[in-house]
């Protein structure tokens, strides 16, 4: 018997990808370790601390569904509370949606085509931003574009033959990740009624059985409808509450080229430039090709799906309330840069091929040295850890200002955290207090009494607040002041002489 022969060019190929997701966690391991996190991160950390009843409950207060909270708090129950558990959810998502984008477009398109789809995915604008992220952003991005995907494989069964029971499987399949979308982001869920639409006009563009096709999209329709029934009755309350009095600002140019730079936005100019004249180079190419293929009838899915996702976010902001902000359009970059990508790698020109090489492995470093410059600039993990050295268990943190409240609450489980009552800032914090389980007080009298009454039964309670403005107050009730700067922040511990 002979050796059996090496596929080298498997191999190559396994080998490379290992080393771009290989290089994807070295990139981001400084800051998945970090206790570094934006005000709405702290939002998804002090949320999954709740039971899971909870999570669910809460949730329904806020402006989101619950899925990805859900996930996270599974994930930190296995794992338990560390900043890496609370980044996993999100950036395993991101890895995922990386492997999934390359089986995809190797399978349909070809090996070099899903080369450069990965290329897009790991080096597009704020692409490595939301993978960490502890939101629900990459999840959302993840359900999206393997729906778009999904829509690939049911067309092809669709082609040949829609009676057969096959294309049931896939339409069952698609509905299940489009309401998993929606359950993860509002506008997920808008991104998914897009992929819908374009899957139909589609199918009628490829496929001429007209009738059958409008009833059992109808059919997948009214099936997400009910897999999303339990839910929906929260949504429409959420919108009902928001209507008029939420904190998104006005529709405006301003807000209009915010939408853009998510897709396109980089510091750099001359990468901003070029990711301008590689989008539009490839809308032309796909425009002007002739004899078009059903790949390329699907691939302008990915517009039709971003097209309806802007017209109801626009339309609705300017007819009802502002509802879309400028990073919610991150869950249409992946699907976009990856039909842009491959529709100019199908070219097979080597100058294109060089240009695309080039272009975003410059974005990549720069995207990287961008994101850990924003890292190192916040300062919050300073804080935590001068709080976490000094404030002992069973003090007391007097917070006027939710956003603090949030910040400081996340870590220090063992403190009691007190609220003044008419801080929370309107709609948008109105529940802070029941998600985190703190007391609301009238003000400083309240506080002291509560910890007089506290030290009756602990021989050490100290009072720690960041407001200098009620220092005056303590002091005249015979409390003294330490002060312990942290950066910009200055803490304050009031204790009985």
């Amino acid at each position: 018997m002979g050796k059996a022969k090496i596929d080298w060019k498997k191999h190559s190929k396994l080998g490379l990808y290992a080393f771009v997701v290989f290089t994807l966690i070295m990139a981001a391991f400084p800051m998945l370790i970090e206790s570094k996190f934006t005000f709405d991160e702290y939002f998804t950390i002090n949320l999954v601390k709740n039971s899971w009843t909870d999570v669910i409950r809460l949730t329904g207060l806020d402006v989101h569904p619950p899925l990805y909270y859900l996930a996270v708090k599974l994930d930190v129950a296995i794992l338990g509370e560390n900043f890496l558990a609370y980044h996993l959810v999100s950036f395993v998502c991101w890895i995922a949606l990386v492997i999934v984008t390359e089986q995809f477009v190797s399978k349909v398109f070809g090996d070099k085509e899903a080369l450069f789809a990965v290329l897009a995915l790991c080096c597009a604008p704020n692409m490595l931003r939301y993978a960490l992220q502890v939101r629900m952003y990459s999840m959302a991005m993840l359900l999206v574009t393997l729906g778009f995907y999904t829509t690939w494989f049911l067309g092809e069964q669709y082609s040949k033959d829609s009676a057969n029971k096959k294309v049931w499987k896939y339409w069952g399949l698609l509905a299940v990740i489009n309401v998993a979308a929606a359950y993860t982001h509002y506008f997920a869920g808008v991104a998914a009624v897009g992929v819908s639409c374009a899957l139909l006009v589609y199918l009628l563009l490829t496929k001429r059985d007209y009738v059958r096709t409008l009833i059992q999209w109808c059919v997948y329709c009214l099936i997400m409808a009910v897999l999303y029934l339990p839910w929906m009755f929260v949504m429409f309350k959420q919108m009902r509450d928001i209507n008029g009095n939420y904190w998104i600002t006005a529709l405006s140019i301003e807000t209009l080229y915010g939408y853009l730079d998510m897709l396109l936005g980089m510091s750099k100019e001359f990468l901003q430039y070029g990711l301008t004249v590689t989008l539009f180079l490839g809308c032309f190419y796909l425009v002007t090709k002739k004899d078009k293929s059903r790949r390329d009838y699907w691939k302008w899915g990915a517009f039709i799906a971003a097209g309806v996702f802007m017209v109801f976010g626009v339309g609705y902001s300017v007819l009802k309330t502002p509802i879309l902000i400028d990073r919610y359009v991150v869950i249409l970059v992946p699907m976009l840069w990856v039909v842009v990508v491959v529709t100019l790698a199908e070219r097979k020109e080597k100058w294109i091929e060089a240009g695309l090489v080039i272009l975003f492995c410059l974005c990549f470093i720069v995207n990287q040295k961008d994101l850990y410059s924003e890292y190192q600039a916040v300062q919050n993990s300073e804080e935590t850890r001068c709080l976490e050295n000094n404030v002992m268990p069973g003090d007391i943190m007097y917070h006027t200002n939710a956003q603090r409240l949030a910040e400081r609450a996340a870590f220090l489980t063992d403190t009691e955290h007190l609220l003044l009552e008419g801080c929370d800032e309107g709609e948008a914090f109105h529940y802070w207090s029941d998600m985190i389980g703190c007391k609301e007080v009238a003000g400083v009298s309240q506080v002291i009494e509560l910890a007089e009454n506290k030290a009756a039964t602990n021989a050490s309670v100290s009072i720690w607040c960041e407001d200098d403005t009620v220092l005056e107050e303590f002091k005249t009730a015979g409390w003294q002041v330490e002060e312990y700067p942290a950066w910009s922040v200055v803490f304050y511990r009031l204790y009985r002489p």
